[in-house]
């Protein structure tokens, strides 16, 4: 059974989860959890029980800082997601300039796009949610009127008053993640199973038999080797 845990940054997002993990043709090897947390709370999430675990933007940087050796899935921002965004935010607010923030490597494709729409852009890239809310007070004083980007940075964009519109994450991108998560799982669990395998056999061996790294450090000893060593 693969264990993997979902943190979800809005609860529409959980919903996508749920019907992607119900109709994936590998749902019975998963047992998945889902909580719903702001990259604030994530710190705080017991991760060690899962073997995997899938996340957004400010929330999976946080994570693979914290964890580093547990697998984090990052569910990444599309071109595609980037486009209905801003649609819809000159649909709702009618902008004159549009602030686009976040942690996503499709940021930059952002300003060729809003181009396109006829619409004036000013690209933010902050490196951790804590830069946010300068982020918001910058946006605003060089004339942008309206933002999209991730759910911490709506959080600050609420604060300030500013109009809003949230970079959602499509059925896709769960559906690339969970596949990719079931991938890194099954490698790591084959890598352990070889490792163990290696040392059921050198471990059994009558002659005196080694396992070094890459780097000449012995990893695994015999008994016949440890006493032609003195232990």
């Amino acid at each position: 059974m693969i264990r993997l845990l979902f943190i979800v940054p809005y609860p529409e997002l959980e919903e996508k989860v749920r019907c992607v993990l119900a109709s994936h043709p590998e749902r019975h090897r998963i047992s998945a959890d889902i909580v719903l947390r702001s990259a604030k709370e994530v710190a705080t999430i017991d991760v060690s029980g899962y073997d995997a675990v899938i996340a957004r933007g400010y929330s999976a940087s946080v994570l693979q800082a914290s964890h580093p050796h547990i697998p984090i899935i990052v569910l990444s921002v599309s071109g595609y997601d980037i486009i209905r965004t801003i649609a819809q935010c000159r649909e709702i607010f009618h902008p004159k300039k549009i602030a686009v923030c976040g942690f996503y490597s499709k940021l930059y494709e952002a300003k060729d796009i809003c181009r396109l729409f006829g619409c004036e852009t000013e690209i933010y890239s902050a490196m951790s949610y804590t830069e946010l809310e300068q982020v918001i007070l910058d946006a605003i004083s060089k004339g942008c009127d309206a933002m999209i980007g991730g759910n911490s940075a709506n959080m600050y964009a609420q604060k300030h008053g500013m109009n809003f519109c949230l970079i959602r994450t499509g059925e896709d991108t769960v559906l690339q993640a969970l596949d990719e998560a079931i991938r890194t799982t099954d490698q790591i669990h084959q890598e352990r199973l070889q490792a163990e395998t290696y040392k059921t056999i050198i471990y059994s061996s009558k002659d005196g038999t080694l396992f070094a790294d890459s780097n000449g450090i012995i990893q695994v000893r015999n008994r016949i080797i440890r006493s032609m060593h003195g232990g």
